[in-house]
């Protein structure tokens, strides 16, 4: 017991002599506090890789995964009230124009509708390709990690192009695909460059009971009135029904 005691510290040693000494603690109403461990590594010039592992300390029973005792079936057995999880862990590619990365991390868009500032980092692989006027991005995002074949898996393909027509003026379109299903993997046709998602769908069914797509579109324009004020609009639109007959079933969602 001893001996293992010291091998946590000494990996806890090297990791913080490793890492960018990147540390903050805090501390809420109730007590409860959050304590991340950051580590920045650039392996190379285009190669860089970081991991953030945060300890909570909580009061909430399902967040409780650091317990005390062998056979804690009920939240007063979890003595510690200690959970750890990995926030981060992305490895990034830089060169030029390209940039690619893959892991788990917070996902950054041009239509913030899609993915709110406070949502929870995901695991996901993402393409982007700036140049000039135009950047361009592409993401595939796995939304749940269950590995039981029982349940339904996720995935979010989801894809945006921002174009700056002036120095005033720049246009955002996006669209996204979720699809599930159970045993689900990777729909390769989503990933075909020059085509629509839903079109790509349509052409590719599967058995009702495999395939349940729901498609996004998205839009979204920038102005820069002054140095001082600048108009941004993004809407959303969830699976939109091309014609009349289908928005019985399946009623249009906006969102502003």
């Amino acid at each position: 017991m001893k001996q293992s005691f010291k091998n946590v510290i000494l990996i806890l040693f090297v990791s913080i002599s490793l890492s960018s000494n990147n540390y903050s603690f805090s501390i809420d109403n109730e007590g409860a506090f959050s304590m991340p461990f950051r580590w920045d590594r650039n392996i190379n010039e285009y190669l860089s890789f970081k991991h953030v592992y945060r300890f909570y300390h909580t009061s909430h029973p399902h967040f409780q995964n650091l317990y005390t005792s062998n056979n804690a079936e009920s939240s007063s057995e979890y003595e510690s009230h200690l959970t750890g999880v990995v926030q981060t862990s992305i490895l990034e590619y830089k060169k030029n124009n390209l940039k690619l990365a893959m892991g788990k991390d917070y996902i950054d868009n041009n239509n913030n509708l899609f993915f709110s500032s406070n949502s929870f980092p995901l695991n996901h692989f993402m393409f982007s390709f700036s140049k000039s006027s135009i950047n361009y991005n592409y993401y595939i995002v796995r939304l749940n990690d269950a590995a039981d074949p029982v349940k339904i898996t996720r995935y979010l393909y989801y894809r945006d192009l921002f174009v700056k027509i002036n120095n005033s003026l720049s246009i955002n379109f996006s669209e996204a695909m979720l699809v599930t299903g159970y045993n689900r993997t990777l729909d390769w046709y989503y990933l075909t460059p020059g085509s629509m998602f839903g079109i790509e769908s349509q052409n590719n069914k599967h058995d009702i009971q495999e395939d349940n797509p729901n498609a996004f579109l998205g839009f979204g324009f920038d102005y820069q009135i002054n140095n001082n004020y600048k108009l941004e609009s993004r809407i959303v639109i969830d699976d939109f029904q091309k014609d009349a007959a289908g928005r019985k079933p399946h009623e249009d969602v906006f969102g502003f």
